[in-house]
């Protein structure tokens, strides 16, 4: 996480896919994709109140 942490302070988008909690906790902005039905996803994050 540090290496992660070290490039945003560098200025560089970092994007992490993960379903480990520990790992999850420690990322501030987050989105999250939820099946749907008939196959679809519902993306939903900090922006979509």
């Amino acid at each position: 996480m540090l290496i992660v942490e070290g490039l945003q302070e560098d200025g560089k988008l970092i994007g992490v896919i993960s379903h480990v909690s520990t790992l999850k906790e420690r990322i501030s902005t987050q989105i999250q994709v939820s099946p749907h039905t008939g196959g679809r996803s519902v993306i939903s994050g900090p922006w979509m109140q």
